[in-house]
């Protein structure tokens, strides 16, 4: 299913001009445009995460900056230019027809996935300054794996509530029934916690490699009962409880690859040994979480 389900674009007159608008108009113009694309969105059951805007005049800023993904035509002025997204070579209406095409094509997923500013905040390395640790809420599939009671399912709510938090809209798949049902997204519950079901066993090769798994948070105590297949889908590891490097090793062996070098690998409570794989291979780490709730919404949450 496309990402992207609007683009919206400033057809006030501006594209056809050289993106300039000076006076008492341009603040209300800026207000104007942002808050016209949420109600627009609210009408037709979709979210400012799934538009990509175009514009050209400075007060299309707030426009840019309220979509998922901002687009500056050729002729933009320098302020907007600035901050979008992403500059198409083309100007005024050839511009647009640009990144029509170009959704056509990839969903953007050339462009989005290289969005820093996209990414949600999970915590900070251990060491290394504290230096923060975020992953993109699109294009990655992530595993969270470890012992029983390790804390994997307080992660998982920590990383719905940020998604619901940045606007995203998110289907929880339950086989035990204590998480599915959330503020901001869907549950099914496809189990119960005396008898739960293995999702995607190792036992089942999907029919077809899952090209579609690219925005999922999978959660298993032993990568080993997961599929190969769906394991090879994976961006990052997460990897908790008492032993993550022989957590690391089995998800190794479950892909058919070298098990990683990992330094010290004692952890807390609150840290998790991260193993980023996609789209660049790194080492692992050690993070401290701070996946807390960031609302009063989601302290109410179980």
């Amino acid at each position: 299913m496309p990402r992207f389900l609007a683009l919206a674009a400033d057809f006030d007159g501006t594209l056809a001009q050289d993106g300039a608008i000076d006076g008492p108009t341009r603040d209300p113009l800026r207000r104007l445009k942002a808050s016209g694309l949420r109600a627009a969105m609210a009408g037709i059951g979709l979210f400012p995460r799934n538009v990509v805007s175009v514009g050209d005049a400075e007060n299309d800023r707030e426009l840019l900056r309220e979509s998922e993904c901002g687009v500056a035509v050729a002729n933009a002025v320098p302020a907007l230019a600035g901050e979008a997204d992403w500059t198409t070579s083309g100007s005024r209406g050839e511009g647009v027809a640009e990144r029509i095409d170009r959704l056509d094509e990839d969903d953007l997923a050339g462009i989005v996935s290289r969005l820093n500013r996209l990414e949600l905040p999970i915590g900070a390395e251990r060491g290394a300054g504290g230096r923060p640790f975020g992953v993109p809420p699109i294009g990655t599939t992530i595993l969270i794996a470890g012992t029983s009671g390790a804390g994997r399912s307080a992660m998982v709510l920590g990383v719905l509530d940020r998604l619901s938090g940045r606007g995203y809209q998110f289907c929880v798949v339950d086989p035990e029934g204590a998480i599915a049902h959330q503020p901001g997204g869907w549950g099914i519950v496809l189990g119960g916690p005396d008898a739960p079901p293995c999702l995607l066993p190792a036992s089942r090769e999907p029919s077809e490699a899952p090209g579609e798994l690219a925005n999922a948070v999978i959660v298993t105590g032993s990568p080993g009962a997961v599929s190969p297949r769906v394991l090879g889908a994976v961006g990052q590891v997460w990897a908790v409880g008492d032993d993550p490097s022989a957590t690391l090793r089995e998800f190794a062996i479950g892909v058919g690859e070298r098990e990683p070098e990992v330094g010290e690998d004692g952890l807390d409570p609150s840290e998790c040994l991260a193993w980023p794989r996609r789209p660049e291979p790194a080492p692992p780490r050690v993070v401290r979480l701070s996946l807390a709730r960031t609302s009063a919404k989601g302290a109410a949450r179980r």
